[in-house]
C-alpha cells in the first residue's frame, strides 16, 4: 500500500481527534488539487466561453469554435457557479454499527467522505446544504457558498446527536442516535424544502424499507434534482464473518436474536446480495447515482470512486 493510501485508512483516520482534523487530513492527503468537482451547473442558457482545462467535459467543447481557432474552448452557463446541493447524513442507530478492528464506525466515515465533498463543492463556488436525519430531517442547515459555510457544516455533524451505547461482545464502545429509520419521509420532506433544482447526496446504510425509500427518490427526480444514494456499510454487513452461536442487537428495535452462524451464512449472503442488486438496479432506473463502500476501505479510493463515477453519470444524462 502507498503511504497516501495508507494515511487516508480509517484507522489512521481514526486516530487523529475530531471529525475537523480528519476532514482536513483526507483534503490534505488527497483531494485539494487532484480532482475537479463533477458538481456541475446544467442550465441551457449559454453564459460564455473559457479555454478547455483538463478534466472539462467533452461535450462541453465548441467544436465550431475549434475548427475556426484551432484551440479547445468550453461553453458556460449561468449556473455552472451556482450549484445549490443538500448532503443528508442518516444518523439512525444502525449507522452506529462498526467492528471493533476498524475504529472508524459507519456514521463516521460517513461525515468524513460528505465533509470532504462539501469542501470540495464549496472550493467550486457552489452552495452546500445539509440535513440530518433519522425517522424525519432533526436539523437542516440551509444552503450557502461563502468562506465560513465549511467550519458550520463540520460543526453541524461534529454535534449530531448521541446517546450511550449499550456495550455489545467484540464491539468497541460507541455513542450512537437514538432513532430508528425512516428515508423515504425524509426525502420526501427534503424534496418540499428545496427552492430550485440541486444535487442531494445520501449517506446511509439503506437499511431501511426498499420502497419508501425509492419513493422519495422518484419524487425529487420529478422536481428535477439530481441525486445520489452513497452507501455505507461494514465489512460484517458484507461477509457475515461470524462462526458458531452469536447473539445479535437490531440497533434500532433493541431487540435480540441468538442464531448458529454457520447455518444461516449461506442463505443470509444470498438475501444480501439480491437486497444490493436490487437497490442498485432500481435506484438507477430512476436515474439515481449509487455508489457502495465498506467502512474500511481507504478514503483516496473511495472519493476517485465516487467522483469517476458520477462524472460518468452525468454525461450519459
Amino acid at each position: 500500500m502507498s503511504k497516501l493510501l495508507k494515511s487516508l485508512s480509517p484507522t489512521t483516520l481514526a486516530a487523529l481527534d475530531g471529525l475537523t482534523l480528519r476532514a482536513r487530513h483526507i483534503i490534505e492527503g488527497f483531494v485539494a488539487g487532484s480532482h475537479r468537482s463533477p458538481f456541475q451547473g446544467s442550465s441551457v442558457e449559454f453564459s460564455e466561453y473559457r479555454e478547455y482545462v483538463q478534466g472539462d467535459e467533452i461535450r462541453h467543447v465548441d467544436w465550431k469554435v475549434y475548427g475556426r481557432t484551432d484551440k479547445l474552448f468550453v461553453k458556460r452557463y449561468v449556473d455552472e457557479t451556482n450549484l445549490h446541493a443538500y448532503l443528508v447524513l442518516d444518523q439512525s442507530a444502525s449507522m452506529s454499527y462498526g467492528a471493533g478492528i476498524v475504529p472508524l464506525e459507519k456514521l463516521e466515515y460517513a461525515k468524513c467522505v460528505l465533509a470532504a465533498l462539501a469542501w470540495l463543492m464549496l472550493r467550486k463556488g457552489d452552495s452546500i446544504g445539509v440535513a440530518l436525519a433519522d425517522t424525519k430531517i432533526q436539523q437542516w442547515l440551509p444552503a450557502a457558498s461563502h468562506n465560513r459555510h465549511w467550519d458550520r457544516i463540520l460543526e453541524v455533524f461534529e454535534n449530531s446527536r448521541e446517546a450511550v451505547e449499550t456495550p455489545l461482545p467484540n464491539r468497541k464502545k460507541r455513542g450512537k442516535p437514538l432513532a430508528g429509520t425512516d428515508l423515504g419521509s425524509v426525502l420526501s420532506d427534503v424534496a418540499g424544502r428545496l427552492p430550485q433544482r440541486s444535487v442531494v447526496v445520501v449517506a446511509s446504510d439503506f437499511l431501511d424499507d426498499l420502497e419508501p425509500l425509492l419513493a422519495g427518490v422518484e419524487q425529487l427526480r420529478l422536481s428535477g434534482h439530481d441525486v445520489v444514494l452513497f452507501q455505507v456499510l461494514d465489512r460484517d454487513e458484507v461477509t457475515f464473518p461470524f462462526t458458531g452461536n452469536v447473539k445479535f442487537e437490531d440497533l434500532e428495535l433493541s431487540t435480540t436474536t441468538e442464531l448458529e452462524t454457520n447455518s444461516v451464512r449461506h442463505e443470509y449472503l444470498e438475501l444480501f446480495e439480491q437486497a444490493q442488486n436490487e437497490l442498485t438496479s432500481r435506484s438507477r432506473n430512476l436515474g439515481a447515482g449509487f455508489q457502495c463502500v465498506v467502512s474500511d476501505e481507504d478514503f483516496g479510493q473511495v472519493l476517485h470512486g465516487f467522483l469517476t463515477s458520477y462524472a460518468a453519470q452525468r454525461r450519459t444524462v
